[in-house]
């Protein structure tokens, strides 16, 4: 997912989480005061309030359930997309987290290989960043500084070739 949707995303849920709690309290608020007034005088103007209250806090679970469906859907088709040639990337950075503890691990070497994800970080050029998780064999034939051919389907670093001699990029 793009930077720029994350945040839009991170904005929804934010402000779906405001309407829900605040919904939530003043529901409690006006449905008590509203309930003691209609017990006292047998109606209460309160009761519309309260309904109003109901209503936003439906809305924020409503808005926080689509956006947190919305997420795992992305991170669940993450790798399906055709796949991709991009013959000129820079190789920003790499990186091992461990799957356990979400650690970055500095010496990914040391750790037994099924306990880590690996991550490349790709410049396509113009300022264009996009992470790729890959593969043990993939993730030691790239190196930080290197440009090359990367191949890629969604979020997957499926192959990297490296460029041997001076770089020569249309970036």
């Amino acid at each position: 997912m793009r930077e720029g949707m994350q945040e839009w995303m991170s904005r929804l849920l934010l402000v779906g989480f405001l309407l829900l709690g605040l919904g939530g309290f003043l529901a409690v608020a006006l449905g008590l005061m509203g309930t003691a007034q209609f017990l006292g005088r047998g109606e209460s103007p309160l009761m519309l309030a309260f309904g109003i209250a109901l209503a936003m806090a439906a809305l924020g679970a409503l808005l926080v359930g689509i956006v947190t469906g919305y997420g795992l859907w992305q991170h669940r088709n993450r790798f399906r997309a055709p796949m991709q040639t991009f013959p000129y990337v820079y190789v920003v950075a790499r990186y091992a987290i461990d799957i356990h503890t979400g650690e970055t691990v500095p010496y990914w070497y040391d750790y037994a290989p099924e306990n880590l994800r690996y991550y490349v970080r790709l410049d396509h050029g113009r300022g264009v960043q996009e992470e790729y998780e890959c593969a043990l064999e993939t993730f030691q034939q790239v190196g930080e500084g290197m440009w090359g051919e990367a191949i890629c389907q969604g979020q997957w670093l499926c192959a990297f070739r490296p460029h041997l001699g001076g770089a020569q990029s249309e970036v």
